[in-house]
């Protein structure tokens, strides 16, 4: 294959370049899979379905490489940035760090309180829910005599 040129004598990146680039890294985290005893379960097509390269705007990094993409894998739940350099076709892979979650905390009020949405309302912490129709729980009686209940008995 052979690299186009500026006139300046750098390589210009093309999107068959970076897309070459993203296969063979794809490849190798596959085959590096394979290789690995915690994958044995797991089918090639599955992972080809977890391991995904995705083209990303083209950025010059440093000495001439330029960002072809990233690799997102499913199953190390890990992110990798894969730089190629054309004149070679030399990659670089740079583990990215992982995302954490954004988990919001519970607003709370300065005498401890929360907003429910079920409630709409603001309750404090360990006051007992509603009842199944939003009227006051009903509390469990214990089963006693038979004879003494409500309900009409036959004669």
């Amino acid at each position: 294959m052979v690299t186009p040129l500026r006139s300046s004598g750098a390589p210009i990146v093309t999107p068959e370049t970076r897309a070459d680039a993203l296969n063979r890294a794809r490849t190798l985290f596959i085959a590096a899979h394979r290789t690995d005893a915690r994958f044995d379960h797991v089918t090639t097509t599955s992972m080809l379905e977890q391991v995904v390269a995705i083209a990303s705007v083209p950025k010059t990094g440093r000495d001439g490489c330029t960002l072809a993409g990233k690799i997102l894998d499913a199953l190390t739940d890990r992110e990798w940035e894969v730089w190629v350099e054309p004149y070679d076709r030399l990659l670089s892979l740079r583990p990215l760090p992982p995302l954490k979650p954004d988990i919001p905390e519970v607003a709370r009020r300065a005498d401890g309180r929360y907003y429910d949405g079920m409630r709409r309302k603001w309750v404090l912490p360990g006051e007992e829910p509603p009842g199944i129709f939003g009227g006051p729980s009903v509390p469990e009686t214990s089963a006693g005599d038979p004879d003494e209940t409500d309900s009409p008995q036959p004669a």
